[in-house]
């Protein structure tokens, strides 16, 4: 199956970007977008609670209801969170992706509508159990390409420290939340080639 040139990917062609077998190459191009958005720059951070919420915050979903929206920067989802919660909110928000039943294409296809009339930050990856480190790639590569949206993670709790840094090759430019785990993730940015990055001192994706 003939796969989509890199920079006319859309969320409809992501099956035929997970058919591919040139994984590499898909790594490649989804690469290139990512450098073209935030350059060497890879991100980190770490979630805030509902009662620190000075600086800068980011915030679990489920806390909206208790916080007010000026005291947040941006809202992170989780997989069981509706999607139309997202919708409910008028800061960025990062997306939790699903992925590994067969579905990614209609929620890659859910956040490039919810892009029209929200702002989406970034999307997080997060497999269901049943894929590979082969697919775990493909499907991180597929999610750059197709969205355009400027942070890309893969969920470290699901894949593993080291698959996480590998997905810096294909695409992902945030290492996600670390908050004492014994992940360093300046150490994983410096190793791939990346420049670690906190986003609090950023601003969140700033420079």
């Amino acid at each position: 199956m003939r796969k989509p040139e890199a920079s006319a990917a859309k969320p409809e062609d992501a099956g035929d970007l997970l058919e591919t077998d040139d994984v590499n190459a898909l790594g490649d191009a989804a690469r290139e977008k990512a450098r073209r958005l935030t350059g060497d720059r890879v991100y980190y951070g770490r979630l805030s609670s509902p009662d620190e919420t000075e600086g800068y915050a980011e915030l679990r979903l489920r806390d909206r209801g208790i916080v007010s929206e000026d005291d947040a920067n941006v809202f992170v989802g989780e997989p069981d969170d509706e999607f139309d919660a997202y919708r409910e909110v008028d800061v960025p928000v990062d997306v939790a992706v699903v992925y590994g039943d067969g579905n990614l294409l209609g929620r890659l296809d859910a956040v490039d509508d919810l892009s029209a009339d929200s702002e989406v930050r970034a999307v997080s990856l997060v497999p269901d159990g049943r894929t590979t480190a082969f697919t775990d790639l493909k499907a991180v590569a597929a999610a750059r390409l197709c969205l355009d949206v400027v942070g890309v993670r893969v969920s470290r709790a699901e894949v593993g420290d080291k698959l996480a840094q590998t997905a810096l090759a294909y695409g992902t430019n945030d290492l996600g939340f670390v908050d004492g785990e014994g992940f360093d993730p300046e150490l994983a940015a410096r190793e791939a080639g990346f420049t670690p990055v906190n986003r609090a001192d950023a601003g969140g994706y700033g420079v």
